[in-house]
């Protein structure tokens, strides 16, 4: 694991690591506070004029109408897995380059060019189908989530209805369901954050490998993730608190600012978190493992660029330094054309 000196030594190492970051940050909460749906729908005070049990009882009924349509159904479906796909991609043009100068900056190796295109070319299918999966998943969690909170919403009505017989049931029901809901967010969070690393990781079986990581550091893991659910929760409850800002557009500018800014440090610092500890369970499950990725050796170009222990020279002892079997950054590369891209 990495200390705080270590953490600033690999942002100023690697500045892409943060500013790609801040970029996602700045781009996710501009398209999240600016469409039209969140400036219709995104604050309590239109969540909170409806009645939950007749929406959820509305779109029951809707989706019954919807699946009666038969061929218009399936067309529709196909229509939107594949708006799915186009987002699944556009994500995976960001975080299979970044996912793989992430890993390499918190293994150690020393900085290369093409880090980023490296990773597109290597994990794209592979980023793509992690994240139309997990969309797909996300979408269906979500539902089951929302169903899953009528039995202590019924009783809460019945409570506040004037039936008072029932307020320990109650309180049983509405505490059992909020624990298991956010336990079940956690564990699903973490399971899917830890393949990404993987991914980038690991040549094949990638989620597999992700998988047995989570279940192995699960409760050292587990608090973490709940954490950054908890920190990400509480900033989209604030903004549905203030609609976004959406009063005036001086507020909402201020609003998306001080947000992008938040999501910045909140996700940097999490998926920090994330790479560092996938690397060093990955040394302490699969050590010597054919299976681990390792780039491919640095020139000797790049040597003489980034090596500290280099200090000048023909092109000779630059080649001599990289065969060097003393220095552990280089002695371990090898070349990945043989990368299989299959999980």
């Amino acid at each position: 694991m990495d200390s705080m000196r270590d953490f600033f030594r690999r942002i100023k190492d690697r500045p892409a690591i943060f500013l790609l970051m801040m970029l996602f940050a700045f781009l996710f909460s501009a398209a999240e506070a600016y469409n039209p749906i969140i400036r219709s729908y995104g604050s309590f005070s239109y969540i909170l004029k409806h009645n939950y049990m007749e929406a959820l009882s509305g779109w029951v009924g809707k989706a019954a109408d919807f699946l009666k349509t038969g061929s218009s159904a399936v067309i529709t479906i196909m229509i939107v897995l594949f708006f799915v796909l186009l987002f699944s991609m556009l994500m995976s043009l960001f975080f299979s380059g970044y996912s793989n100068i992430l890993l390499s900056a918190v293994d150690g190796y020393p900085k290369r060019r093409r880090e980023f295109s490296d990773g597109l070319k290597k994990n794209f299918i592979r980023v793509t189908l992690y994240f139309f999966v997990f969309t797909v998943l996300s979408a269906a969690f979500l539902v089951l989530l929302l169903y899953s909170a009528i039995p202590p919403v019924l009783m809460l009505r019945m409570f506040f209805d004037g039936n008072t017989d029932i307020i320990f049931t109650m309180l049983l029901v509405c505490i059992l369901t909020v624990f298991v809901m956010l336990l079940s967010m956690v564990f699903y969070g973490m399971y899917f954050t830890y393949i990404l690393p993987a991914i980038a990781g690991f040549r094949k079986s990638t989620l597999r490998n992700g998988l047995r990581m989570g279940n192995m550091y699960c409760w050292y893991l587990l608090p973490k993730t709940a954490l950054f659910m908890f920190l990400t929760i509480a900033l989209r409850v604030g903004l549905f608190a203030i609609h976004y800002g959406h009063r005036s557009l001086a507020l909402s500018l201020v609003v998306f600012a001080v947000t992008s800014l938040v999501r910045t440090l909140i996700y940097y610092i999490y998926f920090y978190f994330v790479f560092n500890t996938f690397a060093a369970m990955r040394d302490d499950l699969y050590q010597n493992d054919d299976n681990v990725y390792v780039p491919d050796a640095s020139t000797v170009k790049d040597i003489k660029k980034n090596s500290e222990a280099y200090d000048g020279g023909s092109d000779e002892e630059a080649e001599e330094y990289e065969d060097n079997e003393d220095n552990e950054d280089n002695e371990d590369y090898e070349d990945y054309d043989d990368y299989d891209d299959s999980f």
